[in-house]
């Protein structure tokens, strides 16, 4: 079955689903900082520069 075959609503209503939206799931969430081996890796790879 391709996607335009069926809605969002018609899949919700024949699996019973529910969508649920969360507001800020991670505000509770200490900062850390990278680790050394982290950003080594992620300079090589020129995925993130750091400010």
């Amino acid at each position: 079955m391709s996607y335009s075959n069926f809605t969002l609503e018609e899949v919700l209503i024949a699996f019973q689903l529910e969508i649920v939206e969360s507001v800020d799931i991670f505000a509770n969430i200490e900062p850390i900082t990278p680790s050394a081996e982290l950003m080594v890796e992620l300079k090589k790879k020129s995925l993130w520069l750091p400010p």
